[in-house]
């Protein structure tokens, strides 16, 4: 299926190819641990101090989560530049921006569709409801203005991050796309402060979005679907 926001690269604009020497999985392992325990372990260890003491979201709270989100993703990318000599892993390249907004809609529906189903099997089955089920309260002044822009910064980052670098990285250290995108997935749900139904339909929701990854490497459809299923948990 060819994907029309894709275009062609030149040779100019990849000065080191993807096997290039200095992407040894030896490297790419120490990189990747360093990684991990730089971005990751702080966020899983926000994800425990949430799960024991749950706070809600203030503006303070939400300008510190922008100020991070910006900084993490823009690390990433310089990281990924230095190494690579392209933003390609990242699934950032040359595209049409109509095209990522239309690939957007199916990812986004799938998204929900996931979602919705697992709220559904919890009623079936008598589960502990979703915790986005719980009657969330709507946001208020400043906090409804920059939730938005909270969501879209943090799919960003999320998506460069998990989509983007680490499964390229797992990937390439575990030799295997399906080992990649699974543990790239399991990562993904681990860092959520959730309950553990929440936390496997988030799992669900990182295999759907990785796998379109891996089908067209393009990163915009993905933080546009992300950002639309958190805004949609909130305020749908």
């Amino acid at each position: 299926m060819k994907d029309p926001g894709a275009r062609r690269w030149s040779a100019h604009a990849r000065p080191r190819t993807w096997n290039s020497a200095d992407l040894a999985r030896s490297r790419l392992g120490v990189e990747l641990a360093v990684v991990l325990a730089a971005i990751w372990v702080p966020l899983f260890a926000w994800s425990v101090i949430g799960r024991i003491d749950p706070q809600e979201l203030t503006a303070l709270s939400i300008s510190g989560g922008l100020v991070w989100g910006v900084g993490m993703t823009a690390l990433l990318v310089h990281l990924v530049w230095n190494r690579n000599g392209t933003l390609r892993p990242l699934g950032i390249r040359r595209t049409r921006w109509w095209a990522e907004a239309l690939w957007a809609v199916p990812i986004f529906v799938l998204l929900v569709a996931a979602n919705r189903s697992a709220w559904q099997l919890s009623r079936i089955f008598g589960w502990e409801s979703l915790t986005w089920e719980k009657n969330l309260k709507p946001p208020r002044g400043l906090v409804a203005v920059l939730l938005p822009v909270y969501f879209l910064v943090s799919a960003a980052f999320e998506e460069t991050f998990i989509r983007g670098y680490l499964w390229d990285r797992l990937r390439r250290t575990t030799r295997g796309k399906t080992r990649a995108l699974l543990l790239s997935s399991a990562f993904f749900a681990a860092y959520h402060p959730y309950p553990p139904l929440d936390l496997a339909v988030i799992f669900v929701s990182g295999l759907v979005l990785g796998l379109f990854f891996m089908r067209f490497r393009s990163l915009p459809r993905l933080v546009l679907a992300h950002a639309g299923l958190n805004i949609w948990i909130m305020y749908g």
